[in-house]
C-alpha cells in the first residue's frame, strides 16, 4: 500500500516505528534481544505500512531526541579474511520507559519528581526542592497509578502556564509522598487534592480527576 505524503505523514510513521518496537519487546526473551536494528525496522515499516527507508531515517532520530526510544551502541570485534582484527558498531533501537508506558500506562515507579518537563522553571520566581523515590504504600497502588496518570496529563496539557502546572505537579508529587507512609494523613491529601482538583477540572483533565477522587472515597483519605 502506498503512503501519501501529507500532514500527518510523519506521525504515522513514528506511531508505527514505536509499535514495531514495543510489538518486539513483548516477544523478545532476552535483554540483548529487545532492540532491532535499523535494516529490520525498515524492512518491518515496508512491510507494516509501505512505508520508506527515508521515513525511518526522518523520524527515528526525533523519537531518540524527545526520549520515547533509546539508541544502545556495541562494539563488536571481527577477523578480517586476511586475519586483521578489527572492530565494529552495532547500533539496536529499543522502547524507553517512556515509550513503553505509552502503551502500558503508567506504573507507580515510573514518575520521578525530578522529571517535570514541559516546564520553564527559570520564569518563576520560586524555589522547589523535591525529594526522589516513588516507593508506594502496598494497600493504595491503584490510588497511585491513578496520581500518575493525571500527573501525566497535566504535564501534557497546553493550557495551563507553566506556574500552574508546576504548582499542580509539587502538588501531586506531596500526594505521592502521603501514599508512601505507612498512615497517609488525609488532612494533608485533602488541603493538596483541592487545589490539584480545581486547576486539573480547568484543564479539562475530568476523567482523570474523577478517578483520583473515587480512589481518594474509595480508600477513606477524602
Amino acid at each position: 500500500m502506498k503512503i501519501l505524503q501529507s500532514e500527518g505523514h510523519d506521525d504515522r510513521a513514528r506511531d508505527a516505528i514505536l509499535r514495531i518496537l514495543h510489538g518486539h519487546l513483548r516477544s523478545s526473551r532476552g535483554m540483548r534481544r529487545t532492540g532491532l536494528g535499523f535494516r529490520d525496522i525498515c524492512t518491518r515499516m515496508k512491510e507494516r505500512g509501505g512505508f520508506k527507508q527515508q521515513d525511518v531515517a526522518r523520524n527515528l532520530p526525533y523519537l531518540i531526541d524527545i526520549g520515547w526510544v533509546v539508541e544502545d551502541v556495541q562494539n563488536r570485534a571481527f577477523t578480517t579474511p586476511q586475519g586483521t582484527l578489527r572492530s565494529a558498531e552495532q547500533r539496536r533501537y529499543r522502547l524507553s520507559a517512556q515509550g513503553i508506558e505509552h502503551f502500558e500506562g503508567a506504573s507507580v515507579y515510573s514518575w520521578s519528581p525530578t522529571k517535570i518537563h514541559g516546564v520553564n522553571v527559570s520564569a518563576i520566581n520560586s524555589v522547589v526542592a523535591l525529594g526522589e523515590g516513588n516507593v508506594i504504600n502496598a494497600n493504595l497502588t491503584g490510588l497511585a497509578r491513578d496520581v500518575a496518570k493525571l500527573m501525566e496529563g497535566v504535564q501534557g496539557d497546553a493550557t495551563l502556564t507553566d506556574e500552574q502546572r508546576l504548582e499542580c505537579l509539587v502538588d501531586l508529587a506531596t500526594m505521592q509522598t502521603q501514599l508512601s507512609r505507612p498512615h497517609p494523613a488525609p488532612a494533608v491529601l485533602g488541603t493538596v487534592w483541592k487545589s490539584v482538583e480545581a486547576v486539573s477540572i480547568a484543564a479539562g483533565l475530568i476523567p482523570l480527576v474523577e478517578a483520583v477522587r473515587n480512589g481518594l472515597h474509595a480508600t477513606g483519605l477524602l
